[in-house]
C-alpha cells in the first residue's frame, strides 16, 4: 500500500513540475479537484498511520500514563519540561536547516521552511523510509521552485543520513566493546571497529563530493531535462555542507536526549550510557529497515527490543518508551502538518 501511495504522490508532483503545460492542460475545476483530493487523501492516510500504532499500543499508553503519574511532582515537571525543550529544539534545528538550504538558492521566507518541514512529516509518516517528505516540503514552494526544492531536499536528507550514520557507528563501536569481546576477542573487536571508522571516513568523503552525485543523477533521462537546476541546487560550498552536517548532528543528539528523558520516566535509575548507545543503534538500524512498507514505529519497536533485550531491559517498558518518542517526534508534527497542508496552493492558479 505504501509503495502505491508513494508512486501516486510522485506522479502528481511530477505533473506539477512543468507548471505551464500542466496548468494549460487542466481546467480550473480539474485543478481544484486534484488539489483537494490530494490534501484530503494525504491527511487521511497520515491520520490512519498514526491511529494504527496507538490502537495496537493501548496497554503501552496505559503503562506510560501510570509511570508518569507515579513520579514525584517536581521530577515529573522537570522531565516534561526537558522533553518539551528537546522537541522544540529538534524541529527548530530542522526548520533552520531547511531555511538555510532553500534560502541559499531560492527567494523564500522563514514561514515557508516551517510549513514545508511540518507537511513533509505528514507525507513522510506513511511512505517507506519517509521518502514522501520531499513532496510535502516542495509543495510549500512556488511551482517554478519545486525542481530545485526536490534536489535541496535530497541534500538535506544526505546530511541527516550522515548524522545518523555517525551516531550509529559510535553506537555499534560501544556495542562491540560491551558485548562482543568475549566471543570475538579483543583483536576481532578492534578490526570491526576500524572497519566502521573507515566506512564513516568514506561516507564523509562522498558527502563532500556532491559533484559525483550530480554526474550520476544526470544519467537519468527524466532528470536530464532539469540538469541546469540540479547543478545549481547541488552547487553548495564545502563550508555550507559542513554547517549542514553539524546541525544534523546536533539534531540527532536531541533524539538521544529524548530517549534518555523518556526512559527516566519509565525506568528507575537506568544506565544512561546503555540507553544512549542502544538508542543510537536503534535509530540507525530502523532507518535502514524503514524501506519495509509498515509504520515506522513498528520497525523502531522491533529493532529496539532486539538491542535493549541484550542488556536485560524490561521489553514491555522499552516498547512504551519507543512509542512515546515516536509520538513526540513524528505523530504530533504530522498532525500539525496535515492541517497546514490545506493552506497550500498546489497549482499556480486554482
Amino acid at each position: 500500500m505504501n509503495n502505491r501511495i508513494s508512486n501516486v504522490l510522485v506522479g502528481v508532483l511530477r505533473s506539477m513540475l512543468s507548471t505551464k503545460s500542466s496548468e494549460q492542460d487542466l481546467s480550473v475545476a480539474a485543478r481544484k479537484y486534484i488539489s483537494w483530493t490530494l490534501k484530503i487523501s494525504v491527511s487521511l492516510a497520515a491520520m490512519l498511520y498514526i491511529y494504527l500504532p496507538l490502537e495496537t499500543h493501548q496497554s503501552s499508553l496505559g503503562s506510560l500514563s501510570s509511570a508518569i503519574f507515579a513520579l514525584p511532582t517536581l521530577r515529573l515537571v522537570g522531565l516534561l519540561m526537558a522533553g518539551l525543550v528537546c522537541m522544540i529544539a529538534n524541529w527548530s534545528i530542522e526548520m533552520y536547516k531547511w531555511d538555510l538550504l532553500i534560502g541559499s538558492k531560492l527567494d523564500t521566507f522563514w514561514r515557508t521552511a516551517v510549513k514545508g518541514v511540518l507537511t513533509g512529516t505528514t507525507f513522510g509518516v506513511f511512505t517507506p523510509n519517509r521518502s514522501g517528505e520531499f513532496i510535502g516540503r516542495t509543495l510549500a514552494l512556488g511551482p517554478d521552485q519545486r525542481v530545485t526544492g526536490i534536489v535541496l531536499s535530497v541534500v538535506n536528507g544526505l546530511a541527516q543520513s550522515m548524522a545518523t550514520l555517525t551516531f550509529g557507528i559510535i553506537g555499534f563501536i560501544y556495542l562491540l566493546e560491551t558485548i562482543a569481546i568475549g566471543s570475538l576477542g579483543t583483536t576481532g573487536v578492534i578490526v570491526l571497529q576500524l572497519m566502521l571508522v573507515t566506512l564513516w571516513v568514506l561516507s564523509i568523503f562522498i558527502y563532500f563530493r556532491m559533484d559525483v552525485a550530480i554526474s550520476m543523477v544526470e544519467r537519468i533521462p527524466f532528470l536530464r531535462n532539469y540538469s541546469k537546476r540540479i547543478n545549481r541546487a547541488f552547487g553548495l560550498p564545502p563550508r555550507f555542507l559542513n554547517k549542514l552536517y553539524l546541525l544534523s548532528l546536533l539534531r540527532f543528539s536531541t533524539f538521544i536526549a529524548q530517549y534518555c528523558i523518556v526512559f527516566s520516566l519509565i525506568f528507575d535509575s537506568p544506565n544512561w550510557l546503555e540507553v544512549a548507545g542502544l538508542s543510537m543503534v536503534t535509530l540507525f538500524s530502523s532507518t535502514i529497515l524503514s524501506v519495509i512498507p509498515i509504520p515506522d514505529v513498528f520497525i523502531k519497536e522491533a529493532v529496539a527490543l532486539s538491542y535493549f533485550g541484550l542488556f536485560q531491559f524490561d521489553l514491555a517498558l522499552v516498547a512504551t518508551g519507543v512509542l512515546a518518542v515516536w509520538l513526540i517526534n513524528i505523530a504530533i508534527p504530522a498532525v500539525i502538518g496535515a492541517f497546514i497542508l490545506f493552506s497550500y496552493r498546489i497549482f499556480r492558479t486554482v
